[in-house]
């Protein structure tokens, strides 16, 4: 068996777990797979949750769980709370720890917080092998960054409904990005003349 087939066994084993005994520690799940190590079992459940698997921490901060194997709707919403709050603070605390010792910008840490929601992981795609970059960004294929794409669409659509986001952030991204971004005026300008361009007869 490959090392890549005998991980991904591993990490649905894993999931089995959480989801039939919830609650359980990383390095009671650890056990259960065979003296497994807790950062091993740690890393087949952030592949999972990459995959689309809702696994949480417990009420207590401690032990996982299967989201969709909490029958109880008030629970479940519980859970989802603590878990965006325990998350939220843990982000916190790490942009703020990452500014002091690494020299790391806020820009620059909201951008890889950006690439890591948005763009999905492909298989067992290590941390270090992530877009950190926007010519990262740019050299993926198309659908794997969609995501990003369309918060970029949702916020320029925000500033073009905007009169004074438009008045003043349309000009500043149109000076320093050029023809990038027309108006509404060139927009048309410009289809006009490829439909007139478009029906000239070549004798």
């Amino acid at each position: 068996m490959s090392t890549v087939e005998e991980r991904r066994r591993r990490r649905l084993s894993v999931l089995r777990i959480v989801t039939d005994h919830g609650g359980l520690t990383a390095e009671a799940i650890g056990r259960r797979l065979g003296d497994v190590s807790a950062r091993e079992v740690r890393d087949h459940i952030r592949m999972l949750r990459a995959e689309g698997r809702a696994i949480v921490i417990g009420d207590g901060g401690h032990g996982y769980w299967a989201l969709d194997a909490i029958d109880d709707a008030d629970r479940r919403a519980r859970m989802v709370q603590l878990h965006w709050y325990r998350t939220r603070a843990y982000m916190i605390d790490a942009g703020t720890l990452l500014r002091q010792i690494g020299g790391i910008t806020a820009v620059e840490i909201a951008q890889h917080a950006l690439f890591d929601a948005l763009v999905p992981a492909e298989g067992d795609e290590k941390l270090a092998e992530r877009p950190v970059s926007m010519r990262d960004l740019a050299s993926l294929p198309i659908e794997r960054r969609r995501g990003v794409f369309e918060l970029l669409a949702t916020l320029l659509d925000g500033i073009a409904r905007d009169p004074t986001a438009f008045a003043i952030e349309r000009a500043a991204l149109a000076e320093r990005f050029g023809p990038v971004f027309l108006s509404k005026p060139q927009a048309e300008a410009l289809a006009e003349a490829k439909r007139l361009l478009a029906s000239i007869e070549v004798a």
